[in-house]
């Protein structure tokens, strides 16, 4: 993880639903696992870029996709 990333984690220290240092397949998982609580997941996904298509390549369902439209980078 960049000094970047690292910085952004840092200042959310007060935020603990959301785990420290995480690699980018982490991310994913925590995407996956928390995809209905949109505040958590918008944060991973803009912190590291995902498009679309990665999240449709992981495996989450199209319809969970599209209702993060505005968050997701394309």
């Amino acid at each position: 993880m960049g000094k970047s990333k690292k910085r952004a984690f840092s200042l959310e220290k007060h935020d603990d639903s959301i785990p420290k240092n995480m690699s980018r397949g982490e991310a994913l998982d925590f995407v996956l696992k928390h995809i209905d609580e949109k505040q958590k997941v918008s944060q991973l996904i803009s912190l590291f870029g995902f498009s679309a298509e990665d999240l449709l390549n992981y495996g989450i369902d199209y319809e969970k996709v599209v209702g993060l439209k505005g968050v997701i980078n394309d």
